[in-house]
């Protein structure tokens, strides 16, 4: 993974686009819906610029790109399924260069009202440092904010270059009960876990960047399943304490913590909790978990090269 560099685009490398949002243009449709109910009518060009695939094709446009590109909505889990098709494109040989992640930028009326329908949305006043208590398993309310974000990572085949690779991936789909669901036990990530670890041919991890949202019962399902697949807990930690629920784009802020931590080979979770904000450790593999709407569950584990 590399930043992306235009110039360094225009190499003759078949670059493709693996772009997703669990949301897409919302405040672009809020607009169009409010333009329609106050004047009988819609502007000439609000269906193509609220379209999902869009976000793929626009990117493409912005960069001279003639790839193939794609447009993913998989809930929260968005920006990691991105990830699994650029490289499963890449592995295959029908790319050798896939620009990967997510874009959601949900701070809109409509978004927020169904967040708080939902009753998960934080209630913690302006005085509070930190509304979102991700992994806080003592919180008694809980604390999803939103947030927004564009992340995106170029994806290649490991070369000299390499200073991060992605070993391997895991995926599951929770049974749920009704949409909204998690599973107490968080079968889910249970098992997209077991078949990253499997796949990596590893027993355990150095640092797992959860999902944990802030949700009482969401954050305390996750620990639950780490605390099945691994005999001993690795360090814990969460990016949403800082940026808020970004949706589909929240798998690549974990990416953004984990080339962080490797980098600085520093542990680095929320002030809050009771380990030290940074832990000097030797950290050699990282896995990423995200879990939608739907009980869709990815787990990425990246290697120090």
């Amino acid at each position: 993974m590399k930043n992306i560099d235009n110039a360094a685009l225009a190499d003759g490398l078949r670059s493709m686009i693996s772009i997703g949002s669990s949301r897409g243009a919302s405040g672009l449709m809020e607009q169009s819906v409010e333009y329609l109910q106050q004047n009988g009518k819609v502007q000439a060009y609000s269906s193509p610029m609220t379209t999902l695939g869009n976000i793929a094709s626009f990117v493409a446009q912005t960069l001279g790109l003639e790839g193939f590109q794609v447009e993913h909505s998989m809930t929260c889990s968005t920006s990691s399924q991105s990830i699994l098709n650029a490289a499963a494109w890449i592995n295959s040989g029908m790319a050798d260069r896939v620009i990967a992640g997510a874009v959601d930028t949900p701070l809109t009326p409509h978004n927020l009202a169904q967040m708080k329908a939902l009753k998960i949305y934080s209630k913690a006043t302006e005085n509070t440092n930190y509304p979102v208590r991700s992994l806080d398993l003592d919180k008694t309310s809980s604390g999803l904010i939103l947030g927004e974000a564009a992340i995106t990572a170029v994806l290649e085949k490991v070369n000299e270059h390499s200073k991060i690779r992605i070993l391997s991936a895991g995926f599951a789909t929770e049974p749920q009960k009704h949409p909204v669901a998690v599973d107490s036990e968080g079968i889910g990530l249970q098992n997209s876990m077991r078949m990253a670890l499997k796949s990596a041919g590893l027993g355990s991890v150095d640092v797992i960047i959860c999902h944990a949202t802030g949700t009482m019962e969401g954050d305390k399902a996750e620990v639950r399943a780490i605390d099945h697949v691994f005999d001993k807990r690795p360090l814990i930690t969460s990016t949403k304490w800082l940026t808020g629920h970004t949706f589909g784009a929240s798998g690549m802020h974990g990416i953004l913590l984990a080339a962080l931590m490797f980098g600085k080979q520093e542990f680095i979770t929320a002030p809050f909790l009771s380990d030290p904000h940074i832990i000097k450790t030797p950290i050699r593999n990282i896995m990423i978990n995200t879990l939608g709407f739907g009980g869709q569950a990815v787990s990425l584990v990246l290697e120090k090269i």
